[in-house]
Parts: structure tokens; sequence; C-alpha cells
């Protein structure tokens, strides 16, 4: 009887240490591991602890399609933007650069039930767009001449050339189509090597070739003859059928500007028949269709000063002073 109970008493011991080693074991493993934050429940339901993990710090820089660095090879990077996939290009585009110095920075004191709905609206697209609604601290850090209601005056426009690192830049797969041919071209291709001066009409009411645009134009004709200079007149309108018929509206900027001798030559003339997106809107400051648009673009695509409506003594003094600095920036 002694043997069977020693033998007893051995294997109680050996399961005993081997139950003592095991949690140990894994006392010894849980210190090892990260520190838990979460259950999860695996497939048959059981809580099981999962253990963090370290998100690494990423510092995010200029997209490559604002980044100076990568700018003076951005007239080859938009040959093949077409190779590019899709998934990419958004990546580009959600990338942390320019918005957010475009965020809107407005808080909900001192705002009334309208203006916040507004707000509201413009933030998640469905409502007016207007520069002031959607880059509210842009407006502000560069001090842009406010909109006031029913004004025709130039607005938000700046008394210095906007700093190229906040600056919009033409979309590299933006496309318009020229009035003298039957086909597209990039945009960026135009205005890339030379100083641009762009105007964005619609043809409705002061917006114009013969209204607004030759306003600007006969104000600005001393800056504007410079060999250095290129003037392009480029046809926005928001309407989709104006730009499925654009093959119309090609035919009637044919008739009128052969009318005129007075009104530029065609091949600086062009349509964009594209789609009506919120971002083109905003950077070509399109969000007025009454009245025109311009725009002094560097030698790089960027849209270094900008104004909406009718052209004003102001204006057109700060025109001739930030035209010849732009000229000649060095790159």
């Amino acid at each position: 009887m002694i043997e069977p109970i020693s033998g007893i008493m051995k294997a109680k011991s050996f399961e005993v240490m081997k139950n003592f080693r095991s949690r140990q074991f894994c006392s010894t493993v849980r210190q090892r591991l990260p520190q838990v934050t979460e259950l999860v429940s695996d497939r048959n339901g059981v809580s099981v602890p999962q253990a963090a993990t370290e998100v690494p710090k990423l510092k995010f820089g200029l997209p490559i399609k604002e980044d100076l660095n990568s700018g003076a090879v951005s007239s080859n990077i938009h040959i093949h933007w077409s190779n590019v996939p899709l998934q990419t290009r958004d990546l580009f585009d959600k990338s942390m650069s320019t918005s957010s110095f475009f965020a809107t920075d407005q808080t909900a004191s001192g705002m009334g039930l309208l203006d916040k709905a507004k707000t509201y609206l413009s933030i998640i697209g469905k409502g007016p767009v207007d520069l002031a609604l959607q880059r509210g601290e842009y407006c502000s850090e560069y001090q842009l001449e406010p909109y006031k209601k029913g004004m025709k005056a130039a607005y938000h426009w700046s008394r210095a050339l906007i700093p190229r690192t906040v600056a919009a830049r033409c979309p590299g797969d933006l496309r318009v189509d020229p009035v003298d041919a039957d086909r597209s071209v990039l945009l960026l291709d135009q205005v890339m090597d030379r100083t641009t001066v762009l105007f964005g009409f619609s043809g409705y009411d002061l917006s114009g070739l013969n209204t607004g645009v030759k306003a600007w134009k006969r104000q600005l004709s001393q800056v504007l003859d410079h060999k250095d200079v290129q003037v392009l007149d480029v046809h926005f309108c928001e309407g989709w059928l104006s730009r499925r018929t654009h093959p119309l509206t090609r035919q009637i900027l044919r008739t009128f500007t052969s009318r005129d001798e007075n009104q530029p030559n065609l091949d600086n003339m062009f349509i964009y028949r594209g789609k009506w997106k919120r971002d083109i809107v905003l950077d070509f400051h399109l969000y007025n269709k009454s009245l025109p648009s311009i725009m002094l673009i560097d030698k790089r695509g960027y849209i270094r000063w900008h104004a909406v409506g009718l052209p004003t003594e102001e204006t057109i003094e700060i025109v001739h002073a930030l035209l010849p600095k732009l000229r000649n920036e060095k790159y």
C-alpha cells in the first residue's frame, strides 16, 4: 500500500510543478508583451486580449504637384499623368498640402442660424461655393479684400503675391479645348515656363469678352504687351448643357472674335468642358459666374494673385506693381 500512495503523491507533485512553471512562463510572456488596450472576440466568441501596437509618427510633406523640390520636373511628370492609377492620384490630391491653409476656421459664437447652415452645407459640399466659407483661414491670413452683397468691383485680391507654398496650382490633368482647333490640350502645358495672365469668363452678364474681360485688358494694356507675358482667355461655365455643347460655344467665339479686330489671337483662347469640380471652382475663383476672374500665374503654374469682379484703380496699380516682380522671379 505504501508504493501506490507514494506514486500518487509523486504524480500530484509533478502536476503541481508543471502548472506552476506554466503560470510562471505565462506571466513572463505578459510582462514582455506591449500593454493591452482592448479585448477582441475570436471566432468562438471568447474575449481575447489584443496587444497595442505603436503607430510610427509619419511626417507629411507637400504633394508632388505642389512640392518646390519636384517643381523642376513637373513638366515631365504631367506627361505620364495618364499612366498613374486613379487611387494614386487620389493620394496626391488628399495629401497634407494647402488644405490646412484653406480649412474653414469659424466658431459657432457670433454666427446666426442662417450663417451656420451655409457654413455647414459648404463644408459637406452641398451649399454654395464661396471662397470665404471654404477657405476662411486663407482669406484672413493674407488679408484678401472681402466680398459685400451686390459688389461688382474686384474682391478677393491681395496687396502682395501669394507665397507658392500655399498658392493653388493648375492641375496636371486639367484639359481645355483651343477655340481654333478640334482637340484638347493640358492647361498646365500652356502656362509652364511663361508668366501668364489668365482671364476666366462665363459669358453671363459682366463676365464676357466684350464686358468685364475687355475692361481689364484696356486698363492693363501696358503690362500685358510685354514679350515675356502671355494672356490666356478660358471659358468656364457651370451649366451642363453649355459644357456639352462646346462645339457651338467654340463656333460662337470664333465668329465673335473674327468681327472684332481688338480681340486677341484665337491661339490663346480655350474652353473648359470637363467635370465641374469644387476644387476647380475654388482654385480658379469661378464661384461668381456673373463676374470675370483674373489670375497671375508664375512659370511653374502656381496662381500667385487673383481677383474676381471688375477692375478698380487700386487693383490696376497693384497688378502693375506685381506683374514685373512675378516676371523677374528666379526659379
